[in-house]
């Protein structure tokens, strides 16, 4: 007797829950890409009994299926399903819910199906409630750092091209070289210099010295800026002192030239033992110095190139950016 009134009372609670018309929220076939999802909002009164079905085509598995209240929770949630039979769900209150039918997976490719979402509403009252959910466009104002480079100044650089000590043989077959060179951009003026011998770096070096208490470029930056700027250093030649020929040209062919040659004597070459040359706004970046010893010894040749530009200095700071973005909120009448 006691079995019977439970059967009974379930019949009875079952034939409450459902005596109200049915309303389809939604009876369609879906088709869904890998890596994307369907979603179905609706507005669902407080005692609304959803039951809803789903069948996937071919049995293959859906990544997952679930019923969400907006902005709210997951009231429902299943994963892989190949079919969903009857599943209810009793709304507690008024508001937007969804079911997103979601599909991902390695090389998962499309699924399709049939999904069937009905509503039972509690009382006769609710079974004209409107479930149609609306859409407004609403603009947001995102605010968000971005790493930039602000220019903080513009500074002066000095910078060494060439530092190269070059051995000159005696004879006509490794008595001369040629030393390729590039100046950088945005170079101001650049100089190059040319020691010859022991007597020539030492000329060199006791002129830097010389220079460094009083000269607060030589000090901070060498002489080799102090001379790309327009210095004068001065120096006392002795007569034996070792020399070496020197010359500068743009010409690549010129110098490609000069290195298969034989002559001892080049009439454009400048002879020195210490000895620097300065430009400025000089357009040509390409050049190549030419070294020739025509003496009967041989001769190590110390080579300088210095170039002083001007260099943007710039810092990374954070800044604040902002961007527009639009989105569409479901909203009730």
């Amino acid at each position: 007797m006691k079995k019977s009134t439970v059967v009974l009372l379930s019949v009875f609670m079952s034939f409450l829950l459902y005596a109200q018309k049915p309303v389809t929220l939604i009876d369609s076939e879906f088709r869904i890409r890998n890596q994307s999802s369907d979603n179905y909002y609706f507005h669902l009164a407080k005692g609304d009994n959803i039951v809803f079905d789903l069948k996937m085509s071919d049995s293959l598995t859906l990544r997952s299926v679930s019923f969400e209240e907006y902005q709210g929770g997951i009231l429902y949630r299943e994963i892989q399903p190949s079919e969903i039979k009857s599943k209810s769900v009793l709304i507690q209150h008024d508001g937007i819910y969804f079911f997103e039918l979601h599909q991902q997976g390695f090389l998962a490719g499309k699924r399709s199906g049939h999904f069937k979402a009905v509503r039972y509403p509690d009382s006769e009252k609710n079974e004209n409630f409107n479930t149609t959910v609306y859409w407004q466009t609403l603009t947001d104002t995102i605010w968000y750092e971005e790493p930039e480079n602000l220019y903080i100044r513009t500074d002066t650089v000095s910078e060494m091209i060439v530092m190269q000590h070059v051995e000159l043989g005696k004879k006509k077959t490794d008595n001369r070289a040629v030393i390729h060179f590039s100046v950088p951009d945005s170079t101001l003026c650049w100089a190059w210099c040319v020691s010859a011998g022991v007597d020539g770096d030492m000329t060199y070096n006791g002129i830097s010295e010389n220079m460094y208490q009083s000269n607060a470029i030589v000090r901070n930056h060498g002489l080799m800026t102090y001379l790309a700027l327009g210095g004068n250093a001065s120096f006392t030649e002795k007569p034996d002192m070792t020399s070496v020929l020197v010359d500068l040209t743009t010409n690549k062919n010129a110098a490609d030239y000069f290195l298969n040659t034989d002559d001892n004597d080049p009439q454009s070459f400048r002879k020195v033992s210490f000895g620097y040359e300065r430009f400025c706004n000089d357009s040509v970046h390409s050049k190549s110095l030419l070294l020739l010893n025509n003496s009967r010894k041989r001769v190590t040749a110390f080579v300088f190139i210095t170039a002083v530009r001007i260099t943007d200095v710039y810092e990374t700071v954070p800044v604040m950016k902002y961007r527009i973005e639009e989105r569409q909120v479901p909203y009730t009448e």
